[in-house]
């Protein structure tokens, strides 16, 4: 049922039988149905498969670099997708929330690919390295996943906006993480070939992402925001306390808390706009929940 890996074996060739059926073991989930292209070039990771007709058999392991399968990551189907509304975030020019942008089937399915494909591990802080705990992965989604998810999107971001980068960045912070403050780069419009190749810059400079987008797979833990730094006070919130502080020279936070579904949108790159913001620490929730689990992917625009 699942076609087109890309191999290297490790120290023997392949059988070819005359019937054979393919079952993933070990490192796959296959109960989900779901599929997807993991996309890590340096990663090599091992995989156990097994070929079966009635009572022949015989198992192998080699090392698999790509993996492709039919059908992506599932959606809701046309008529139960989440209706999504917008919500500016104060004092954060260009920033917005929007809310009930993916169903808990759709976040759950999003975290077992993570899991599926296996994650990395990040450099630790240098300034804390005892200190938590990043780990993350890449998951390139088929063009038809990608402009579904854009549908949702499109009606509530800037004019000239054309697609979402179907390059997903999976991170998964572990207690005590916090991704420092930094500014957010832009990409190219990458996309998957009908031959299941990346192509890093598919548009050949044609189109480049300005919108960060943020999608939220968990919550109950403490704290992890997504915060945002400003010592202007921002455009409109002048006479207010943030617009007080930044007079007197003071930076200000403006958190945003992550809700499980839930989308956040911001600008990058060279915009003006662009706010220095941080992954805020995670703490245990109440209930026992110690991992955020998000998406960072990009809404690209005519270059």
């Amino acid at each position: 049922r699942w076609f087109g890996f890309g191999l290297i074996l490790s120290s023997t060739e392949l059988p070819n039988p005359p019937s054979t059926t393919l079952r993933p073991r070990s490192s796959l989930n296959c109960s989900t149905g779901m599929s997807w292209m993991a996309l890590e070039a340096l990663r090599k990771f091992e995989l156990g498969l097994q070929y079966c007709e009635e009572t022949w058999s015989v198992e192998l392991r080699f090392t698999a670099v790509l993996l492709v399968a039919p059908m992506p990551i599932p959606l809701e189907p046309p008529g139960l997708e989440p209706e999504t509304d917008r919500v500016d975030v104060p004092g954060v020019p260009g920033a917005f929330v929007l809310v009930d942008f993916l169903t808990r089937n759709e976040t759950a399915a999003l975290r077992a690919a993570a899991h599926a494909v296996g994650w990395r591990r990040d450099a630790p802080d240098p300034r804390a390295p005892e200190k938590g705990r990043l780990d993350y992965c890449e998951v390139m989604a088929w063009n038809g996943y990608a402009e579904r998810i854009w549908r949702r999107i499109a009606p509530h971001v800037p004019a000239g906006a054309r697609g979402i980068n179907p390059r997903l960045r999976f991170f998964r912070y572990g207690p005590e993480t916090i991704y420092r403050r930094h500014v957010d780069g832009s990409w190219p419009a990458g996309e998957l070939t009908d031959a299941g190749e990346y192509a890093v810059d598919a548009s050949e400079g044609k189109r480049r992402s300005k919108l960060t987008l943020l999608l939220y797979l968990s919550e109950g833990f403490d704290g992890g925001a997504t915060t945002f730094y400003d010592a202007r006070g921002g455009p409109g919130v002048a006479g207010d306390a943030a617009g007080a502080a930044a007079a007197a020279g003071e930076i200000t936070a403006t958190p945003v808390l992550p809700r499980e579904g839930a989308a956040l949108c911001f600008p990058h790159g060279d915009a003006e706009e662009s706010p220095v913001h941080e992954g805020s620490s995670v703490r245990p929730g109440r209930n026992g929940e110690r991992w955020k689990y998000v998406i960072r992917t990009d809404v690209m625009f005519e270059a």
